[in-house]
């Protein structure tokens, strides 16, 4: 796995997204592997530009089954961090097609930018809490005062001071802090306290780093049931363009997304894409036993839900994440309704 080192990106970090904060983001040469060319909303030659992450199991799972290619599309993978930078290159034309967080994609709704949710991705995931080696710690109280690392994706500070609040801490005590890749190496020594994470990461800081889980995923506390993490999102004038490749798309994924529920651990783990440049297999020579311990993101099967989606979003709008509530309903392609079963 990568030891490179963490970058702390803010002490005090940002509750919505500003306009210019998700151009900068997103279309910034640095946060998208190997760069994009091209932009501007159509495909060239026919191929398609996807957004890609590790936890978009669906789609890797239907590239690696040749579902994309059955049903007559040519898809490229483009690695970007699946923030609000995936939802930006998109919205600015710069991908076609992206995963990305939920909440990013509705900050950008809120900020006057147009992309469609075509397929939900997960409204579950395999977060947790870690504390640094030391930490004493018996309840969310001895948070107070602390530093705790999120990823920049507005779902997880929220989820985390809504958290926070059930638990009976005021938020504002406690220090949220942006962190990138190689964050457990600063959980280890000790620049921050806490650090809400995911596998592989959070399989490495406990395993080889000292760090101890003290909580589960927060996430799972406080969004309405049903509400999702993270989606699939197509550029506005692709959708306009190729609105039959985007059904085809959605096909695709509900089906990738139904063979890797499927799939055993070892299968998951080859399907999976690349964490931070390594692949699952990569790791398990650094961390043995990661294949068969690795907690993967499981994809949502069920259609989208309109009603819970929309619930969250007016939680986050009265939290400060989103810097407005708005309607995500015009925004909500027909083929993110369809559950697997349909396909």
């Amino acid at each position: 796995m990568s030891r490179q080192s963490d970058r702390l990106r803010s002490t005090a970090p940002s509750a919505s997204l500003s306009r210019r904060g998700l151009l900068l983001a997103g279309l910034g040469a640095p946060l998208v592997a190997g760069g994009l060319s091209g932009c501007g909303g159509k495909a060239r030659d026919g191929r398609i530009r996807f957004g890609h992450s590790a936890a978009a199991v669906a789609a890797s799972a239907a590239q690696d089954a040749g579902l994309f290619a059955r049903h007559g599309l040519d898809v490229e993978f483009v690695q970007i961090q699946s923030g609000p930078s995936a939802v930006a290159a998109t919205v600015g034309g710069a991908l076609d097609f992206t995963f990305g967080d939920f909440l990013g994609w509705a900050a950008a709704l809120c900020n006057g930018f147009e992309a469609q949710l075509i397929a939900p991705a997960n409204d579950t995931g395999n977060l947790v809490l870690l504390g640094r080696p030391g930490l004493a710690y018996n309840s969310p109280a001895d948070l107070i005062g602390r530093r705790v690392g999120v990823s920049p994706a507005p779902v997880f500070s929220l989820a985390v001071r809504l958290w926070l609040q059930q638990q009976g801490v005021d938020p504002s005590k406690v220090n949220l802090t942006l962190v990138g890749p190689g964050a457990e190496n600063a959980l280890k020594r000790g620049d921050i306290d806490a650090l809400l994470t995911f596998d592989p990461v959070s399989y490495r800081a406990v395993s080889q780093l000292g760090a101890t889980r003290i909580a589960g995923d927060p996430t799972q506390a406080v969004m309405p049931h049903g509400a999702a993490r993270a989606c699939y999102y197509a550029n506005a004038d692709f959708l306009a363009a190729r609105p039959d490749a985007v059904e085809r798309m959605a096909a695709a994924l509900r089906e990738g997304g139904a063979l890797f529920a499927a799939a055993a651990q070892v299968d998951k783990a080859r399907i999976t894409g690349p964490y931070i440049g390594q692949t699952v297999a990569q790791m398990e020579q650094e961390l043995p036993g990661l294949i068969q311990a690795y907690d993967h993101t499981p994809p949502q099967l069920a259609g989208f839900d309109i009603a819970a989606n929309q619930a969250w979003v007016d939680i986050a709008a009265r939290d400060g994440a989103l810097p407005r509530r708005i309607d995500i309903a015009p925004f909500v392609y027909k083929t993110a309704i369809i559950p697997a079963a349909a396909a």
